[in-house]
């Protein structure tokens, strides 16, 4: 959300629109999300000038631009400040945070896309996959991978898993792969043939949205039959791309 400069005459969204992502980000009521956006923006206006304060309310909804104004110059953070700032926070808010110039988080149209032609699905069967296959996974891995998948997925997926997270028993289950893709059938309404097809769409698509690292992070927690959703036979066991 706080993302690098653009067009200062452009607003993405008004504020309620912002407010209602923090809440979705965060899970939080609306005061709750207020509180946490003004604690956020009050704290980097006493870090950043006052030359970034202005450019950054500038693309930001007006109602914002109070909790950005300071008299003096931004302090900095170092490393250290930086991660006591986050540790102050309760847990769900470290959404609202910066996560680096490493970590980009892929529109939800490109990604839908990527399912669809991948499953030959319209976009709207490609999201009742995605969401299926989503809401599983999120229904057997640990509920801190799940956290860090909403970090990194756009924010029309989250609601997905979360309904996972609340299902989940707290740590990682290790299914067998056809009661997997028994779940994701009957979330989607389709045949086990179907889901895993949309399973494999979903898991390729997901291999290059969140990079090797975090996506080994996560099929790790699965058996080794799952396999067979990201790779193909006689690759030598190389990702499909």
């Amino acid at each position: 959300m706080l993302g690098s400069v653009g067009d200062s005459e452009e607003r993405a969204m008004d504020y309620e629109e912002f407010i209602s992502i923090v809440e979705q980000l965060a899970d939080l009521r609306d005061d709750e999300a207020e509180q946490a956006t003004r604690a956020v923006l009050q704290t980097l206006a006493e870090r950043i000038s006052k030359a970034e304060a202005r450019d950054l309310v500038a693309q930001l909804p007006p109602e914002l631009g109070p909790w950005l104004f300071t008299e003096r110059g931004g302090q900095g953070f170092d490393v250290d400040e930086f991660a006591d700032l986050q540790a102050q926070l309760p847990k769900d808010y470290s959404y609202l945070l910066p996560k680096g110039p490493d970590v980009e988080v892929w529109a939800v149209d490109e990604l839908l896309d990527k399912v669809s032609r991948r499953a030959e699905l319209d976009r709207d069967g490609a999201l009742r996959a995605t969401e299926a296959v989503l809401t599983t996974i999120a229904e057997r891995i640990a509920p801190g991978e799940v956290d860090d998948l909403i970090s990194l997925l756009p924010v029309p997926l989250h609601a997905a898993l979360k309904r996972g997270k609340t299902a989940n028993p707290g740590t990682a289950l290790r299914t067998p792969l056809d009661k997997f893709l028994g779940r994701v059938a009957e979330l989607e309404g389709s045949s086990p043939e179907q889901a895993r097809a949309h399973a494999r769409a979903v898991f390729l698509t997901l291999r290059k949205a969140l990079g090797n690292q975090e996506f080994f992070d996560v099929t790790v927690q699965f058996p080794p039959e799952y396999a067979a959703l990201w790779t193909r036979q006689g690759n030598g066991g190389r990702g499909e791309r």
